[in-house]
């Protein structure tokens, strides 16, 4: 069993545009009581057991938040028909639905593999009901349908490939998939969401000087890696994602990126550091990474210019930008009050729309 609080809600709330949380296996409520603590318009859950329906519904159940008992394949089909036909969240979390967990019941209750493992019946509603509605998928158990190596099943279990199989066949048009590799593992089905990354505009400028660096590390690359070979440095559920590249290290770099000391012979990062409002901060543990004669590559938007590139093309903004005068000369200048050595190898204050670059050999 894992939980909804692994995830950041207010980022994939925010980028999809989520009006709806919809979850199948209330358990004790503990992911239901984090979702409604978000901007959810709506809360739904549905518990098949009725001691820990009794229970839930007694303590959540409000204008805001409904708890609904029965068999989620059942009572989702009937749902989907009901809710908005905006962006919904579904955590698909009913994976051995007599309640093993709490005590409640034994794995394989249920003669029917279909009433052990309703998520295939759940895919198959949402795919028929919710065609073109951008909704995110997070799918609980990932080692019940896939072999799992952080945390391998129990023996007495068996591996259901037809749920992976069946998100193939339903989503693999419409969503990217990524497994977050925490708990028992998540599938998280995330709408395609056509965009171009800001590292696609400017990687013929920047491959000249990193591309013989043998250890790589993209930092935010948010689905397009600077090379193929990088490592790829984000948070679990990157905030953008631009193309097919999985993250290879989960991480928030406010809290440190967990690699040692002096890993890397190259750090890129493209419309990431403009985002922390100390910059130095993150521009130490870039450092930090980084061999002593390690390269820095930095991709940031001219703040000014993009901001009159906004409102030319009535472009959203985007407010997570911290700092109002960043731009390659900023970054030079925060590396210079740093007492850090290096020598500048390019830098450009203004090229292909609105994108600032430099690029830096750090001397040891």
């Amino acid at each position: 069993m894992g939980s909804l609080k692994k995830f950041k809600l207010n980022d994939i709330i925010n980028k999809y545009n989520l009006k709806t949380f919809v979850e199948t296996g209330t358990g004790e409520g503990d992911s239901l009581f984090y979702a409604a603590k978000h901007s959810f318009e709506h809360c739904y859950s549905i518990e098949l057991n009725n001691q820990l329906f009794k229970k839930t519904f007694k303590i959540f159940n409000s204008d805001y938040i409904s708890v609904l008992n029965g068999s989620s394949s059942q009572e989702l089909r009937k749902l989907i028909l009901q809710i908005s036909n905006d962006p919904a969240l579904f955590f698909l979390d009913a994976h051995f639905p007599s309640a093993p967990d709490f005590g409640l019941g034994e794995y394989n209750d249920f003669e029917d593999e279909k009433d052990n493992i309703p998520i295939i019946d759940e895919l198959y509603d949402i795919h028929q009901l919710r065609k073109d509605k951008k909704d995110v998928i997070i799918i609980d158990d990932l080692r019940l349908f896939k072999p799992y190596k952080p945390n391998p099943l129990p023996d007495e279990l068996s591996i259901f490939p037809k749920v992976i199989e069946a998100c193939a066949q339903y989503f693999q048009k419409s969503h990217e998939f990524l497994e977050v590799q925490q708990d028992e593992g998540y599938l998280v089905l995330l709408p395609k969401l056509k965009t171009t990354s800001e590292t696609s505009k400017v990687r013929h400028l920047i491959l000249p000087f990193i591309q013989k660096a043998e250890k790589i590390a993209d930092i935010g690359f948010g689905g397009d890696k600077i090379i193929s070979n990088a490592v790829g440095i984000d948070y679990e559920i990157p905030y953008t994602y631009t193309g097919d590249d999985h993250v290879d290290i989960g991480c928030d770099v406010l809290k440190g990126i967990p690699v040692d000391d002096h890993a890397f012979d190259c750090v890129y990062s493209s419309h990431l550091i403009e985002d922390f409002e100390d910059t130095k901060s993150i521009l130490r543990e870039f450092i930090r990474i980084l061999k002593s004669d390690g390269i820095l590559a930095l991709v940031v938007p001219n703040e000014v210019i993009y901001r009159e590139h906004c409102l030319k093309t009535n472009q959203q903004y985007n407010s997570h930008h911290k700092i109002n005068h960043m731009d390659a000369n900023y970054l030079e200048s925060t590396l210079k009050s740093m007492a850090v050595n290096f020598e500048v190898l390019y830098k450009e204050n203004l090229i292909i729309d609105y994108n600032s670059i430099l690029i830096v050999r750090l001397i040891s």
